[in-house]
């Protein structure tokens, strides 16, 4: 075999191995991408999911605590009729101090608040899990060489292409407080005292 063919050989072995490369690199970074958005859309799922359940969670608590204070209020009339027969606010002052029904116990409302923070908590490792696949994927249309073959193939998808590489929905939920904070720069103590505190 002469030089010629030898070197015609080698170049064309090169040009293929070029050509595997690119198309290799191509389609690699194309199925990451497919695969960072799947994840997050996914992950946007399980957020909506966390939340809704906690919103609800919270909602049935509460509601079953005013539908046991109706129940009591109603058995309260009732006995308070049966006993003193229908009128006078002494009579049902008398019969509350009898009876010591002052109200909703302590623990129910501690039981409230505890479903809450646990809620919380449970969305904020939502949020955190979908934060940290949002973060490997603007890291990934950031850097040259992977944002080269992303770019190459269509992606970021056209929904990522606003708000910083990712969209609405890398966006992390927070309260009206803590944008407040974010945008002035300062934060302040919350007034407990107010009744509405802003959160």
């Amino acid at each position: 075999m002469n030089s010629a063919a030898k070197t015609g050989i080698t170049v064309g072995a090169i040009i293929a191995l070029i050509i595997f490369w690119f198309v290799s690199s191509y389609f690699s970074y194309s199925n990451t991408s497919v695969d960072y958005e799947t994840r997050i859309e996914t992950g946007v799922q399980d957020n909506k999911q966390t939340l809704g359940q906690y919103r609800l969670g919270v909602a049935e608590a509460v509601g079953t605590l005013g539908l046991g204070a109706d129940l009591q209020a109603e058995s309260v009339t009732k006995q308070i009729e049966a006993r003193y027969g229908k009128g006078g606010s002494q009579a049902v002052m008398q019969w509350i101090q009898e009876n010591n029904q002052a109200g909703v116990g302590q623990e129910v409302l501690a039981g409230i608040n505890r479903q809450i923070q646990a809620g919380r908590q449970d969305f904020a490792a939502a949020q955190k899990r979908l934060l940290d696949i949002c973060r490997g994927y603007q890291s990934l249309q950031r850097k040259p060489y992977s944002g080269f073959w992303l770019r190459l193939a269509g992606y970021p998808s056209a929904e990522y292409n606003d708000e910083g590489g990712n969209g609405k929905l890398c966006r992390a939920v927070t309260s009206a407080g803590a944008n407040k904070a974010f945008e002035s720069g300062v934060e302040d103590a919350l007034d407990i005292r107010s009744g509405k505190p802003e959160a």
